[in-house]
């Protein structure tokens, strides 16, 4: 599969290009359906209503007395409009993150911050595929592996995969196929 037959932008074109290996052949390749709430960022835009809020009031009640003691809130309000935001700085994330599978690795290609390009890379190996969430409208999330997150509250767990997959059965079903070990025939 060439890269200039799919529907990706010259810049995904090129952001794809510079992370393939020597001799590396693209077999699929796609971009998640872009979903403005996501389990994550859904939670962060609930937490900074409660948050904004409160920051409002005590940004009022401080400039009452005094305004510079109303600017010790500015942290505040920084960390509850990013909050709010998240949504939004998530979706635009998806937009520009593309999915591939090639001979060698699946792979999850995005852009990071000031120009960076990031990437997720899987082994191609039996039982790669995790777990598969499959939505009504067919798009799902394949999960290909887990990632610690550890914070002062303890640590948790974040699947990593191809998240908002369209027809995720199928690629499910792509990398059973690409992966499965065939028996060797006797004679």
């Amino acid at each position: 599969m060439k890269l200039s037959d799919t529907e990706l932008s010259y810049e995904e074109r090129q952001m794809v290009e510079n992370n393939l290996m020597r001799d590396e052949e693209i077999l699929w390749v796609s971009k998640p359906v872009p979903r403005l709430f996501s389990a994550g960022s859904l939670g962060s835009f609930l937490f900074s209503l409660p948050w904004l809020g409160f920051i409002a009031f005590w940004t009022w009640g401080a400039a009452q007395g005094s305004a510079i003691f109303a600017c010790f809130s500015i942290p505040f309000w920084c960390v509850g409009l990013g909050l709010f935001l998240s949504p939004w700085w998530n979706l635009r994330t998806q937009k520009r993150t593309v999915y591939l599978i090639t001979s060698r690795r699946a792979m999850e290609v995005y852009p990071g911050l000031f120009g960076a390009v990031k990437n997720r890379v899987w082994p191609l190996e039996s039982g790669m595929v995790e777990s598969c969430t499959v939505r009504k409208d067919g798009s799902g999330d394949l999960v290909l592996g887990y990632e610690e997150r550890h914070s002062r509250n303890g640590s948790h767990t974040v699947s990593r995969g191809f998240m908002n997959v369209p027809d995720v059965r199928r690629v499910e079903q792509f990398l059973y196929d690409l992966t499965e070990e065939k028996p060797e025939i006797q004679e």
